[in-house]
């Protein structure tokens, strides 16, 4: 009896190891999405010079966040400095919501923990545009994710996008005449269309431009 008692034993402890081991983990809450917390933003407030340097200040922190997770080797690192870089730039954006950097940072960081949702990254680069027409990062990430959104590089190239993200290639041009970047994807874009005077055109421009410091959209 002694004997069958052992056996039932090992087997039960088997069979828990095993049902153990077969139970998937539970699931990572999705990040919460910056945009609806920024639709309550009183875009119209009054904001005073205190009030702007505080902005500053946390935008400041935030950028240092995300400058931490650009380091990080996984996902679950790149999270771990996530959530203050996210709570530092809406505290800013709350203080002084025409800042248009704050948003910028932003969609910086929501690429970076969500990297195919265009939809948010849209939504996050169009407000820095909306404010500050002239933010040449607003318009950069917006022309990159309107890039991505229109299928270049692929045979079923959305036009009416395509069309949209050459507008915000041609503002960080206007802004940044140097950008290697930004020639170099009116190129392909032009060249998608069949427009190939305006697509040799702009890669004359891209080779006399400066060497691309951020490809996140070429490299891609």
């Amino acid at each position: 009896m002694r004997i069958i008692a052992l056996i039932a034993l090992l087997f039960s402890s088997v069979a828990s190891h095993v049902v153990a081991q077969t139970v998937p983990p539970a699931a990572s809450p999705a990040p919460v999405k910056p945009s609806s917390q920024l639709s309550k933003i009183d875009l119209t407030k009054e904001v005073s010079r205190d009030a702007r340097e505080i902005a500053y200040r946390k935008l400041l922190e935030g950028q240092r966040n995300i400058w931490r997770m650009r380091y990080q080797r996984t996902m679950a690192g790149r999270m771990m400095f996530a959530d203050d870089a996210r709570t530092a730039l809406l505290a800013a954006l709350e203080t002084d919501p025409t800042l248009s950097e704050g948003y910028v940072a932003l969609t910086e960081m929501w690429l970076m923990i969500a990297p195919n949702d265009f939809d948010e990254a849209e939504a996050l680069s169009s407000m820095a545009v909306r404010i500050n027409k002239d933010s040449v990062g607003g318009h950069k990430f917006y022309a990159r994710v309107l890039t991505r959104q229109s299928g270049f590089r692929t045979s079923k190239q959305n036009t009416a996008v395509a069309v949209k993200a050459i507008e915000e290639w041609k503002e960080v041009v206007r802004l940044d005449p140097r950008s290697s970047e930004a020639w170099a994807m009116l190129g392909e874009l032009y060249d998608g269309l069949g427009k190939s005077t305006e697509s040799i055109d702009s890669l004359k421009k891209w080779v006399a431009s400066t060497a691309a410091v951020d490809t996140i959209c070429i490299g891609r």
